[in-house]
């Protein structure tokens, strides 16, 4: 458990400057006339960060504590930002969407789940 998130934290981590290095080219290419092909590789590895931070923000949840519960949140908040603006394409926007929510819902149900196995106490009589 702990190495897959280890490896998130990574493939986050090293996804991040990816992100930073192509928004500083993309600035420069709006100069230079704006190269379709530069757009196109920053709209792909916004969905790469969006699904590795949903990824992550999945696996934090299974982790027991609040720090877990926070950092989750927190990756989900990231990925939610992706979808504003047009960072991402149309068509990403909708699987990255349903992505956030299905971790808010399973964590929901799971909650449902806890409550609904704890045991009663009975009366002997």
């Amino acid at each position: 458990m702990r190495e897959t998130i280890a490896y998130a934290d990574g493939r986050v981590t090293a996804l991040l400057p990816v992100v930073r290095i192509l928004e500083e080219r993309e600035r420069a290419t709006v100069w230079k006339g704006m190269k379709p092909e530069l757009l196109a590789l920053r709209v792909a590895v916004d969905r790469q960060l969006a699904e590795a931070l949903i990824g992550r923000a999945r696996r934090l949840r299974l982790e027991p504590g609040e720090p877990a519960h926070g950092e989750s949140l927190a990756a989900l908040g990231r990925a939610v930002s992706l979808l504003t603006g047009d960072r991402l394409a149309p068509e990403d926007v909708a699987d990255v969407a349903v992505g956030i929510g299905s971790v808010l819902s399973e964590e929901e149900a799971g909650g449902l789940r806890t409550r609904a196995r704890k045991p009663t106490r009975r009366r002997r009589s």
